[in-house]
């Protein structure tokens, strides 16, 4: 008996434990596509400077997660927001306004795809 409380206790253990990590990812994208929206905002504006400073301190703080992000979840799924990402950078730095909104575009659509998979759902456990 003693040991089928303890399987209970560790199961309860790891839900509590995915559900704080679906809840902090979630928010963690959300967080990373509002900076996006303000970087594609300045940009749309033509005021290039501060589209520069805020996606190079958006991807601080993403290069900053990775680690936790490394642990959680599929590298692949992660190497494509990266590679998006750089290009946002990219496109901010040539100014080219028309491939910055279409990157920007599929990179909120990629963080939006890596919140879901963590997220509690039948799709997800089956």
């Amino acid at each position: 008996m003693k040991a089928f409380r303890i399987a209970i206790l560790v199961m309860v253990l790891l839900m509590a434990v995915s559900l704080v990590n679906s809840a902090y990812l979630t928010r963690r994208c959300d967080e990373w596509t509002a900076r996006l929206n303000a970087v594609t905002d300045a940009a749309g504006s033509g005021d290039w400077d501060t589209a520069q400073q805020t996606v190079a301190a958006l991807d601080n703080d993403w290069q900053a997660k990775q680690s936790y992000l490394h642990m959680t979840l599929q590298h692949e799924e992660i190497n494509t927001a990266d590679t998006l990402l750089q290009q946002c950078v990219l496109f901010v730095d040539i100014q080219d306004i028309d491939s910055l909104f279409d990157a920007a575009l599929q990179l909120s659509l990629q963080w939006d795809h890596l919140a879901e998979m963590e997220q509690l759902s039948i799709k997800n456990v089956l």
